[in-house]
């Protein structure tokens, strides 16, 4: 994660939404409590544009899980050229002009 994280930060803007974080919180509370403080301070020592997104702006996009069609939302309104994760229903369909990939393919074309 520390290579993903540095690359991104040495040649690109990286992009959060308020949703990302607040999901990935919830997740590390839940499964790994005793991360949850070092998680906060890769927080506050990351360079990254936070971007808000409501629920009520949100437009409709193919995918499964609801709360993926947020982060589908952020990505365009935000202008984002791509997408990385390792959520499979991102891969599931093409989403014009916005590039999906996981961490391990982000690494290996840079």
């Amino acid at each position: 994660m520390n290579r993903l994280v540095q690359k991104t930060q040495n040649d690109f803007t990286i992009v959060l939404p308020n949703i990302v974080i607040e999901e990935a919180e919830c997740v590390i509370a839940w499964k790994f409590p005793t991360f949850l403080g070092a998680f906060k301070r890769f927080l506050s020592e990351l360079s990254f544009e936070y971007f808000y997104v409501s629920g009520d702006e949100i437009d409709e996009y193919p995918i499964r899980d609801e709360n993926d069609k947020k982060i589908l939302h952020a990505a365009y309104a935000s202008s984002s050229d791509a997408l990385i994760t390792g959520d499979k229903d991102f891969f599931e369909q093409n989403y014009e002009g916005l590039e999906i990939l996981t961490p391990q393919d982000f690494l290996k074309k840079q």
